[in-house]
């Protein structure tokens, strides 16, 4: 069992936490469809206050796509300039099933025991007893946004190998995972690398709308289609070449079990 918190304390504790950071939190590698892999979570800086003064990360939460969880392809609607983001929306390509053979990314994951950060880890479980994410705290690791001298963090797991359904017209699955690394709830400095409402294709939910950094940016984790053993269908693809099918978890999911495990 891991030690839970509510999402209201979680409201209470996070509200003043103000957007300043932009390296983002990422996956070390990039995975290859019918291959298992080792690869890590990599935290790229902790948190600032209002004077971009940094605090140690404290405790983690991880959570990935839930079930056969909804998927979509990313619509560039008017591309990047010097001064402005590229203008997207997403769109909706089925659901996990119609990519991947398993059909659900549960299980998917297996930590590897490291104490370089945290001292300790803990599963998040479906009703199944399957990985849909994890917990780890009694961590302590600085690290700024630019300084020198600045440490990054690794946490390790472990993907099993996955296979694309043959008809699906992905050449790639990026899978989204909301992340949340806490800092010191009692002074409201935490980072949330989660999907945007937009994203998700919802008005609002709740971690969101703390505007805390990280909103719309959740880590990705990609896994490329093997081309030569699993080709794209030849006809009926809405764009040559296939595209990257995204996989998300969704807003009730992220309100449920991200503020799980974290102190």
């Amino acid at each position: 069992m891991i030690k839970q918190i509510t999402t209201s304390s979680l409201v209470a504790a996070i509200l003043c936490m103000a957007q300043n950071a932009t390296a983002h939190d990422s996956i070390k590698d990039v995975l290859t469809e019918g291959v298992a892999g080792y690869t890590a979570e990599v935290i790229g800086h902790g948190c600032a206050n209002e004077a971009k003064v940094y605090s140690s990360v404290k405790s983690q939460s991880v959570l990935f796509p839930i079930g056969d969880a909804a998927t979509t392809r990313t619509i560039i609607d008017a591309p990047a300039t010097s001064t402005t983001a590229a203008i997207t929306h997403e769109e909706s390509v089925g659901s996990l099933s119609q990519h991947l053979v398993a059909g659900k990314f549960d299980g998917a994951v297996s930590l590897i025991p490291d104490k370089n950060i945290f001292t300790k880890q803990a599963y998040k479980l479906n009703a199944q007893g399957a990985v849909i994410g994890y917990a780890s705290t009694g961590g302590d690791l600085y690290t700024n946004e630019t300084g020198t001298a600045k440490f990054r963090g690794l946490v390790p797991f472990y993907v099993a190998a996955q296979t694309f359904v043959k008809t699906s017209c992905a050449k790639s699955l990026k899978v989204k995972i909301a992340v949340a690394n806490v800092c010191d709830l009692g002074k409201g400095l935490a980072n949330t690398w989660i999907p945007s409402p937009k994203q998700l294709g919802v008005n609002e939910y709740k971690v969101a709308s703390y505007n805390l950094d990280g909103v719309g940016s959740p880590v990705t984790l990609t896994i490329n289609r093997d081309l030569t053993k699993n080709p794209l269908p030849t006809s009926g693809c809405p764009v040559e070449g296939g595209y990257d099918a995204n996989v998300w978890p969704s807003a009730q999911d992220i309100d449920t079990y991200l503020p799980q495990g974290l102190n």
